[in-house]
């Protein structure tokens, strides 16, 4: 049984699930955790940034999370349990603002320009630390009336502080936060969370080892050398015989789904444990799933990735996998070009559009091939293959997204470039 949202816990479009059981006539309290006040370091002559970038939690989907009462009289309405959709729509949401008000607050240089903590395409230059929360529980229990709620919500969270050069971990606490009001008010559910995590995020910058370590006060593990770039080299791809119309089962087999934090997106194997796909479909990620067009999936590690680009490289087990030809030459306006990939998600995996080369074109400052084939979010990292099966480009929603048949593609010679890479005749 689902139970729609009211508006007052969410102005976004999903179904909050209810468990079977009602809820019992009375309920536990909701810890109430007081505020420590950051340590500024405003005033620090050099303080380096750490991007929020990544959160995990312990509570299994359709865990209980919390107690839902309704009407005048506060009547039990039902227990409402962890979902997918309320861990990245809601709990993912309120904490990224309230880690990036906060670390503001407290004097802390940001880590990206954007808005969102969940856009990473135009981040300033390389922080050497990451900031990571495992939320280890969260409780809450509300009532709604008249598209207002009251009642309190309260979150355990484990952070850490990921010295990158040194691959380690060199800080870590447990904090709490809780937000807790008995007048009625007009709050979204994300809005709970992100006060909650609030207080939890001005405890854990009250320890001034956290803000020592930023500001270079403490020491710090030795850098760990980087290993020598993987030589790897593809082989060149005559046309196929029949080109794309008679081998169509062959190409859907060499493009995958590929999942990260940020969502799914499209790839393409150029050899037998090499993938390429674009970078904003991989994140932040180390470790991605792969699912094959067969329906297994298998894990790729990001081994390489040009952000500015929009490229990366992910590396799989040898499996024997269906490969697409790379082609070098420039294609002419006016070819049939056919697009791969799964679009919205990845039960429409192996969808292929046709379309024609409408032109090549220079756009803030890089070249791109535009084309009028049909794509959607999810084609991202999918290839864009000519009529003989060879590999030309590669999907890249967002350019000129919901622009009908105005859609871009990095040139496939760019990737090669960027993700050195060689390609043998």
């Amino acid at each position: 049984m689902r139970f729609q949202a009211l508006a007052v816990l969410s102005c976004l479009s999903f179904a909050f699930a209810l468990a079977s059981a009602p809820a019992a006539a009375e309920t536990p309290d909701i810890k109430k955790v007081d505020a420590l006040t950051p340590v500024s370091v405003a005033e620090r002559p050099k303080v380096s940034a750490a991007k929020f970038a990544r959160m995990r939690t312990t509570v299994s989907i359709n865990d209980p999370i919390g107690l839902l009462e309704d009407g005048i009289f506060c009547a039990p309405k039902g227990k409402i349990v962890m979902t997918q959709k309320i861990w990245t729509e809601v709990i993912m949401r309120g904490a990224g603002r309230a880690y990036r008000t906060e670390m503001r607050n407290a004097g802390y240089p940001s880590a990206t320009q954007s808005e969102s903590a969940f856009d990473d395409q135009q981040p300033k230059a390389e922080s050497d630390f990451d900031v990571g929360a495992v939320v280890r529980k969260t409780q809450f229990h509300m009532c709604t009336r008249n598209h207002e709620a009251s009642g309190a919500l309260y979150v355990e969270v484990k952070w850490e502080l990921y010295y990158k050069k040194a691959r380690k971990v060199v800080y870590e606490t447990v904090t709490e936060g809780s937000y807790q009001t008995k007048e009625m008010e007009k709050l979204r559910f994300d809005e709970w969370y992100e006060r909650a995590f609030a207080v939890s995020i001005r405890n854990m910058l009250a320890d001034p080892k956290f803000g020592d370590i930023l500001a270079g006060a403490a020491p710090l593990p030795d850098a760990v050398a980087q290993p020598a770039a993987e030589k790897i080299v593809l082989a060149a791809a005559a046309p196929l015989e029949g080109g794309v119309t008679s081998n169509v089962a062959m190409l859907q087999a060499a493009v995958v789904t590929i999942s990260s934090s940020r969502g799914t997106g499209s790839g393409f194997f150029v050899s037998d444990g090499h993938i390429i796909t674009n970078q904003h479909v991989v994140g932040d990620s180390k470790f991605v799933k792969v699912k094959l067009a067969s329906g297994r999936e298998i894990a790729g590690e990001v081994l390489r990735f040009d952000r500015k680009r929009d490229v990366a490289l992910v590396k799989t087990e040898s499996i024997g996998a269906k490969t697409i030809g790379i082609r070098l030459s420039e294609p002419n306006v006016g070819e049939d070009v056919y697009a791969i990939g799964s679009p919205l998600s990845e039960k429409l995996s192996g969808t292929m559009t046709k379309g024609i080369l409408s032109g090549h074109r220079i756009l803030s400052e890089q070249r791109w091939i535009q084309s009028d084939v049909a794509v959607l979010p999810g084609n991202s990292g999918g290839p864009l293959i000519d009529a003989s099966g060879r590999v030309v480009g590669i999907s890249c929603i967002g350019l000129a997204s919901g622009m009908a048949n105005l859609n871009f593609f990095v040139p496939i010679g760019e990737a090669v470039s960027k993700l050195d890479l060689s390609v043998k005749d």
